[in-house]
């Protein structure tokens, strides 16, 4: 029998080479090294339930690790067992939409699968029966032992894969000293260099891949954003803030904004009562399942749940003690720590005057702490946006200090139209102060009038109303033109710029001359 160049085979098959010298074959290639070979090295974790239940374990919840793990983790690596496969999928794919790992959700998860899937019963029972196993034990391994034994996994596998292509080559008459260099080269794992500082230099970040940041309600609230509504009393705060809610339980089109997933949703509604907050939802419910999204049968982002599993609501007034004041750590907790609240993905905080309540609001001191609990709610290993309602004072800007609004991905002003009657409420201007992603031209970031009004014909139903605020106030601005006004006049009866009035004055004579 032939015997190949040694060098190469030497490289491939030493102890050093991740098979912890198990694998001890002569340097000649035929059939049976093959299979012995191959037989060794495939009880190198390749084919080892016990530690693959270990890695589902990490990768189902430890976020940090998941974070390593995530680019370099294949099907693969769950080889033992089908079952294996699919929860490692559906965890992956969990990381993949919302950045976090699936821990306490794995078991409703793995049901949407089944259900989506149509699996008999016996795998069902696989399926959930190595759920409940996972979920029973803790890790018996550090992480850091697990990302090891993972790599040589990988190496053991490539270095078999390399093994019997060279076989083959040989059987063939194509094995030369140059192929096997090359086959040796690619059976190599490349790790990546471990990190002593977490500064990335300029060549790193333009080669890094960063994922685009994802829209829970688009383009307003981000996946893991902040977002503030402040307005004057009575412009419709709390249902603009329920509704964007129940656009993001459904998902629906609300206003300008849309969502494309289904999240959860809590309200805690610190203010209203019970009976109002039932009306509310009465009031808002009909209009967002009529702009509710359409999806194809079997598309992956179709709802999962009926919209009153996915919004819950904490109502201050039904509880004995009420919520407790989110101006202490104790009742941070308190909310961070219900059930449903951690499952959530959205959080909206209706309103800051009832439920921070310790503390001088204008001083900046007093907010260190919110601040500081809002980028931990956002972080990837909590993962939640959060809404604020907050109320505007007498000089018409949002109450208190200005520096709540340093950390916020968007703002939102609701101001009191210019025609509004007293009382009418649920109409209102609504302008984005701030945003992210700031889109000039885009209807969704430019300022526009909302209104609630009852639908005709229908007793008891509402709907929003929307048009572009430059639009209502040209009409505005004609109708007061055909009134004899001059621009300075129309100018203070609008609130708008002397800029703005002049281009209607003359949008306006255009209009006349045709």
């Amino acid at each position: 029998m032939k015997v190949l160049a040694e060098e190469p085979c030497q490289q491939l098959l030493r102890p050093e080479s991740n098979l912890r010298g198990e694998l001890k074959v002569s340097l000649t290639y035929d059939k049976r090294s093959a299979q012995t070979a191959s037989t060794v090295a495939s009880a190198n974790y390749l084919d080892d339930a016990e530690f693959q239940d270990e890695l589902l374990r990490l990768v189902i919840r430890d976020e940090q690790a998941l974070t390593k793990l995530a680019p370099i983790i294949t099907m693969e690596d769950f080889s033992a067992s089908n079952e294996r496969r699919v929860i490692g999928h559906i965890a992956l794919e969990f990381w993949g939409k919302y950045r976090k790992p699936v821990t306490n959700l794995l078991r409703a998860e793995v049901q949407e699968h089944i259900r989506r899937k149509g699996l008999n019963e016996d795998r069902a029972a696989g399926l959930l029966g190595l759920v409940a196993v996972l979920e029973s034990r803790h890790l018996s391994l550090s992480a850091e032992a697990v990302i090891e034994r993972l790599y040589e996994s990988k190496q053991s596998r490539r270095i078999m894969d390399a093994f019997r292509q060279m076989t083959d080559l040989y059987g063939a008459g194509h094995l030369t000293p140059e192929k096997m260099s090359e086959l040796v080269r690619k059976s190599k794992v490349e790790r990546p260099e471990r990190r002593t500082t977490a500064a990335m230099d300029l060549g790193e970040v333009l080669q890094a891949d960063f994922p685009p940041r994802p829209m829970m309600l688009n383009p307003v609230v981000p996946v893991r954003g902040l977002v503030m509504i402040h307005g004057y009393r009575g412009l419709g705060k709390s249902h603009i803030a329920l509704g964007m809610g129940l656009a993001c339980a459904m998902p629906s089109q609300f206003l300008h904004w849309g969502a494309r997933k289904q999240h959860r949703v809590t309200y805690v509604a610190g203010e209203m009562s019970g009976a109002e907050n039932k009306s509310m939802v009465n009031r808002l419910l009909w209009d967002a399942a009529q702009h509710a999204v359409q999806f194809p049968p079997g598309s992956k982002n179709e709802p999962r749940h009926f919209v009153t599993s996915s919004l819950a609501m904490i109502i201050a007034s039904e509880l004995e003690y009420g919520v407790p004041d989110l101006a202490t750590k104790e009742g941070r907790d308190w909310l961070e720590n219900d059930p449903l609240v951690r499952c959530s993905d959205l959080l909206i905080l209706d309103n800051l005057s009832s439920l921070h309540r310790k503390g001088d609001e204008r001083e900046q001191k007093g907010w260190n702490e919110m601040n500081e609990w809002f980028m931990h709610l956002k972080s990837n290993s909590v993962g939640k946006s959060v809404i604020l309602v907050h109320h505007d004072g007498k000089n018409k800007e949002q109450r208190g200090t200005s520096f709540r609004e340093d950390i916020l991905d968007t703002v939102i002003q609701l101001r009191e139209p210019s025609d509004m009657k007293h009382g009418a409420g649920d109409h209102c201007e609504i302008h984005l102060r701030k945003m992210r992603g700031y889109s000039p031209g885009n209807p969704a970031c430019e300022p526009f009038v909302a209104k609630l009004d009852r639908v005709p014909k229908f007793d008891g139903l509402f709907a929003w109303n929307v048009l572009p605020l430059r639009a209502v106030n040209q009409q505005k601005a004609f109708t007061l033109f055909d009134a004899g006004m001059n621009v300075k006049e129309v100018m203070e009866e609008l609130g708008i710029s002397r800029a703005t009035a002049f281009r209607y004055r003359h949008d306006y004579r255009d209009r006349s001359e045709d």
